[in-house]
């Protein structure tokens, strides 16, 4: 029996391999780091506005 079960996951591992390559992973990585890096600006951006904006309406003007 452990024999079947190492030809399913030789089997298996040799399916994954062969329908996913090495350029696809480092795609979906890079495009997730790039979409939290847009969040994260995006997110920083907005409170820089937001604590401009309520600091000027204190009479504090500044960048």
């Amino acid at each position: 029996m452990p024999e079947a079960n190492l030809t399913a996951l030789t089997a298996f591992a040799k399916t994954v391999t062969d329908s996913v390559s090495a350029t696809d992973v480092l795609s979906i990585l890079g495009s997730a780091i790039g979409a939290g890096l847009a969040i994260y600006l995006v997110m920083w951006g907005a409170r820089k506005i937001v604590k401009t904006f309520v600091r000027s309406m204190n009479g504090r003007v500044g960048v």
